[in-house]
């Protein structure tokens, strides 16, 4: 649908299920915000896209009736995002000024106050997604600015995260949440270094997490299921898998510049991953993937990731096309771990070879069957007549 055709179809409608389906597919309503006399009341202040380039706002005209509007930002460009968020929290705050309900400081400073702790764009990104969803909620319940925080709210927070449904019909877990009311309570911290609240609410506020099962560690036969399955997928899955399969790095870290693999030395290197440019680090290139890199010669990257990366390999593919939901992505940095335990690889060597620079943590990935223990089953153990089992 072209630009002037999108137009056409941004009609005021009191009844939703009417408009053309494009528009349930690529809008978002965060909550309302009534009751002004203004001639721009804004459904909630989110932004949202679904097959249209643009970011896309829903509000309510002065008359009740619901009103669809395109930004005009493009929703693949960071400069797009920038712009469409800065729309919306103007939007936002021009409305709930009208109502007296805004003081100057508002939540619009939060961005900013956030920015020095981005270490990484996919940090940045993944920060603000979080914080949209806060400010969806204070908005949604007449929070609009940090003198209105009480400990109550993180309560509301909680169940008003992990009953409200998705468009995917689940509902967030518990531990989600309670990330979110973290960055919340830094959030709020900052407001007290702005002096716009005397002290921190949440501050005191501890939730126990829920227990979270450990990621295994792949079999052979689920390694060969896999990668028959996608022979058909896009390139980046294919070359994602065998990378993190051979190397045990992260997701985003399969994403290397072709110029960070020094084919005559036989390194990779990987210039920003966890922790960002300063926890860069250089291995020795698997023998298992060189064919794969020197197919790869004249890219920029051996893969471009997508955005949605980790919920499309591990939901759609894993989860609901090969049914093996007990699988992430992430479970091929276990695999790479365990297997180089089982061949005793020296602990320092391992580590080196993943970037782990903390041994529990390290640890933590190792997963022992027990067929590995088997051969291990009567070691130290003290029989009865002091002689050795038959």
């Amino acid at each position: 649908m072209g630009k002037s055709c999108q137009q056409n179809h941004l009609s005021k409608n009191k009844n939703t299920s009417t408009l053309p389906n494009p528009f349930l597919d690529c809008l978002w309503v965060v909550g309302e915000v009534g009751g002004y006399d203004s001639d721009f009341h804004h459904v909630g202040s989110g932004l949202h896209h679904d097959g249209w380039k643009d970011f896309w706002l829903k509000y309510r005209d002065n008359k009740g009736d619901i009103v669809f509007r395109t930004t005009g930002f493009r929703h693949d460009t960071e400069d797009g995002r920038k712009k469409a968020n800065e729309l919306k929290h103007a939007i936002a705050l021009k409305e709930l000024s009208r109502g007296g309900q805004v003081q100057t400081e508002g939540w619009v400073w939060v961005q900013k106050a956030l920015s020095p702790s981005f270490r990484t764009e996919a940090s940045k990104q993944r920060t603000l997604g979080r914080w949209d969803i806060i400010e969806s909620f204070l908005l949604e319940k007449g929070i609009h600015r940090p003198s209105e925080v009480t400990p109550e709210t993180t309560s509301d927070y909680m169940e008003w995260r992990t009953t409200k449904k998705r468009r995917s019909g689940k509902t967030t877990a518990r531990n989600t949440a309670i990330y979110e009311v973290g960055l919340f309570k830094r959030i709020m911290d900052y407001a007290v270094e702005r002096k716009y609240v005397q002290t921190n609410p949440l501050g005191k506020i501890r939730l126990v997490k829920s227990p979270t099962k450990p990621k295994p560690a792949l079999t052979d036969s689920e390694i060969s299921t896999i990668r028959l399955a996608l022979g058909g997928k896009p390139d980046w899955m294919k070359v994602a898998f065998e990378i993190a399969l051979a190397t045990g790095c992260r997701l985003r870290e399969t994403s290397i510049p072709l110029d960070c693999i020094n084919f005559d030395q036989g390194t990779i290197t990987f210039p920003s991953p966890k922790g960002g440019p300063e926890k860069a680090f250089t291995i020795p290139m698997p023998t298992a993937i060189r064919g794969l890199l020197e197919s790869l010669k004249g890219r920029r990257t051996t893969c471009d990731i997508p955005r949605m990366a980790s919920k499309q390999f591990g939901r759609d593919f894993l989860h609901r096309e090969l049914g093996m939901s007990h699988l992430c992505f992430h479970c091929l940095r276990v695999t790479k771990i365990t297997r180089m335990m089982l061949e005793r690889v020296p602990l320092s060597m391992a580590m080196r070879l993943v970037n782990h620079s903390n041994e529990l943590i390290h640890r933590i990935y190792q997963r022992h069957s027990v067929d590995d223990l088997i051969q291990y089953r009567d070691s130290g153990a003290v029989y009865a007549n002091q002689g050795s089992p038959r």
